[in-house]
């Protein structure tokens, strides 16, 4: 692609395949940003289409900074308004459309799940969770007050973790531990387990088990 015909490329995803590519094209045309996704099929599909561009999509006016593919056949896109959802094995299609009124600060997913995270200073907590499924249902919201180094999705788990502090509820949002691990965590592992994790720190590994 160029610059003159596509755009600019502010995010790419390759699907867990190795067959499919989602871009997001950010364009700017008679001082109006727009944004393209395109999606290419480097399989037996694809073959016969131009650049193996197998599906597009156009937005007026709108920045989508993010886009993922979550398995083979979904991939989710994050603009400054909505939150977009693609599906189709081989040939994506805009399946879901949800509207976003806040800035994300930030986004993690799994397989199945989607998490929007929220600065929420005028509220009881400091950030609040929404957490999707991809038919674009909100099923759980869940307010923390911890700063976080990252948050896990895992085994029908939500890791949100620091430096020092670990919270883990399910995606009901009933908390199912929250407590200090003494410091210097440098990542946080999910299992095979839904109740055991490793806990890697500078100079040592911890296994914790929820009981």
């Amino acid at each position: 692609t160029t610059m003159n015909q596509s755009g600019y490329p502010l995010a790419v995803s390759i699907s867990p395949d190795n067959i499919k590519l989602g871009v997001s094209f950010l364009k700017s045309q008679g001082g109006q940003i727009n944004t393209s996704v395109a999606f290419y099929n480097f399989g037996d599909v694809g073959q016969n289409k131009g650049d193996h561009l197998v599906s597009g999509f156009d937005f007026e006016e709108t920045v989508i900074p993010y886009l993922e593919y979550v398995n083979e056949t979904d991939a989710f896109a994050l603009s400054d308004s909505k939150l977009l959802v693609f599906k189709g094995k081989q040939i994506p299609s805009l399946d879901v459309k949800v509207k976003i009124k806040e800035e994300v600060q930030s986004v993690y997913h799994d397989e199945s799940h989607l998490a929007l995270v929220y600065a929420d200073p005028e509220g009881k907590s400091k950030y609040r969770l929404d957490l999707y499924d991809l038919t674009g249902e909100k099923i759980m919201s869940a307010d923390f007050d911890m700063e976080y180094t990252d948050i896990l999705l895992a085994n029908g788990n939500i890791i949100i973790y620091n430096a020092a502090d670990v919270l883990i509820m399910n995606t009901k949002g009933l908390v199912k531990y929250r407590g200090d691990l003494g410091g210097d965590i440098q990542t946080l592992i999910p299992t095979e387990s839904a109740t055991k994790f490793l806990v890697i720190k500078s100079e040592d590994m911890e296994i914790m088990r929820l009981h």
